[in-house]
């Protein structure tokens, strides 16, 4: 394995996990403030619950794409530059 693979896709990586880990415990948070609508809970606390999982899921976490996209891309673009050209 090339060690300019592995650190020229690091930082995408755990920006990208991250995401998708964020994603996971909306998901969670999402079916427990639904569990608490049906039983009454507060409609204005989770709905705004339901509300901020959608706004996330929706505009956030499409980022993992664009991510992936940089870590597929490889180390060449990052290290084709020569030490003169810093």
């Amino acid at each position: 394995m090339n060690p300019n693979e592995a650190g020229a896709a690091s930082s995408p990586y755990l920006r990208m996990f991250a995401l998708v880990a964020i994603g996971f415990m909306w998901l969670q948070m999402a079916k427990a403030a639904k569990a608490k609508l049906a039983e009454g809970g507060d409609a204005t606390f989770y709905g705004s619950k339901l509300k901020t999982a959608l706004f996330f899921m929706t505009k956030i976490l499409p980022e993992t794409e664009m991510h992936f996209r940089t870590i597929m891309a490889g180390a060449k673009p990052l290290m084709d530059f020569g030490v003169d050209e810093f």
